[in-house]
């Protein structure tokens, strides 16, 4: 097979198998949006469908930020503290809830391993938008991120209003949203670590995350400055 194989390829558009990773990203990204359109559309004509398809557009949407962040890095990596600000975003567009987003100025970047980037998007997208969907009405839902005593671990807090049912846990979603329980299924058995505390009126989702599900970023994986 010579040069006219080759040329025909190039014709008949088989030349996407050498197209740039950010530039596959970007139309994974393009794609999963018009997908989210569709969804839009099915809910309008039917509202009675409105708040399922509305966590399916959520679930559509966390995925597609993954490809638009990793059509932005130089290596395709994720970071932990642009993904949850993403997705809190997203989310808060979505349900029409305001979300606050803290994230210490002098935060030290961390990247997610890229084979539990899908299943952690999933998992606070899931998270947010049950604190959201169950205590978002009565006050802001607020996210929190913050390093541990080790420098390659991370605490994100989900806080909102509402009470935690007796006996619930990561081990324990019976009766409780599909939502939570694809949380808990998707959640690697090693590096990280899923809980809820009550604080009076106030319910805690607690996600930490060490290695081998993140590591600290290298000064060379992001062509853009951390803000």
């Amino acid at each position: 097979m010579g040069a006219p194989y080759f040329t025909a390829l190039k014709i008949s558009g088989y030349t996407d198998l050498f197209t740039p990773s950010r530039e596959v990203h970007h139309r994974i990204k393009n794609n999963l949006q018009g997908i989210t359109g569709i969804l839009r559309q099915f809910a309008q004509t039917h509202p009675e469908t409105s708040d399922p398809i509305t966590q399916a557009i959520s679930q559509v949407q966390s995925i597609s930020i993954i490809h638009g962040l990793q059509g932005q890095a130089v290596a395709a990596s994720v970071r932990a503290c642009e993904l949850t600000a993403s997705i809190a975003a997203g989310i808060e567009a979505l349900w029409q809830q305001a979300i606050s987003i803290d994230i210490p100025d002098d935060w030290t970047p961390c990247i997610i391993t890229e084979s539990e980037t899908v299943p952690l998007a999933l998992i606070l997208n899931e998270l947010i938008s049950n604190a959201v969907k169950h205590g978002g009405a009565n006050g802001q839902v607020k996210v929190t991120l913050r390093l541990e005593l080790n420098p390659c671990s991370i605490r994100l807090t989900i806080k909102n209003n509402g009470l935690i049912p007796t006996g619930f846990g990561c081990k324990n979603t019976t009766g409780f949203c599909t939502g939570l329980q694809l949380a808990s299924s998707l959640l690697p058995q090693t590096g990280a670590r899923l809980s809820w505390q009550q604080h009076e009126h106030t319910v805690l989702t607690l996600l930490e995350l060490d290695p081998p599900i993140i590591q600290l970023e290298q000064l060379t994986t992001f062509n853009t400055h951390e803000h």
